[in-house]
């Protein structure tokens, strides 16, 4: 007797499209707490600019900005210092323990995505802090540069 001939095999199923895989987050950053640096903020209705001095190492700091406003931080003398040149006034209190790290929040934020800010390939990064948005930009090429920052 013949028997017929099996049924071809089923055509293969195709294989389904990989998925593109998610960039793998960055180093998180590493910034130095020694550094200058120039700061620009805005309420909506007026501009603010400040200029931040830090010194970890030596326990100094040192804010200005452009309305005559100076506040100098001595930790290594306990004080700190609030002046105004208008009105012309000038304020000393007590400082107690370690200057506090500056960049404290980084090692908890979390990475959004990379970006451009101004030409300049970045890693953003943010952190709640309560009803608060921390957000941090750093170069993508180093983790310890800091292009922008929000609060």
């Amino acid at each position: 007797a013949c028997l017929p001939a099996p049924p071809p095999p089923p055509p293969p199923s195709p294989s389904p499209s990989p998925s593109p895989s998610p960039s793998p987050s960055p180093p998180i950053p590493s910034l130095p707490e020694t550094f200058v640096a120039w700061f620009s903020a805005s309420d909506g209705s007026s501009r603010h600019t400040e200029q931040v001095y830090r010194d970890m190492t030596n326990q100094r700091a040192l804010e200005r900005d452009d309305s005559s406003h100076v506040i100098l931080q001595r930790y290594d003398l306990g004080k700190q210092f609030m002046a105004n040149t208008s009105p012309p006034n000038c304020s000393e209190s007590a400082l107690s323990g370690p200057m506090p790290s500056y960049w404290s929040t980084t090692s908890h934020m979390s990475f959004v995505k990379h970006s451009t800010f101004n030409n300049i390939p970045i890693n953003l990064w943010q952190k709640n802090l309560g009803s608060v948005l921390v957000q941090l930009a750093v170069r993508s090429d180093d983790a310890s540069t800091p292009v922008y920052t929000s609060v």
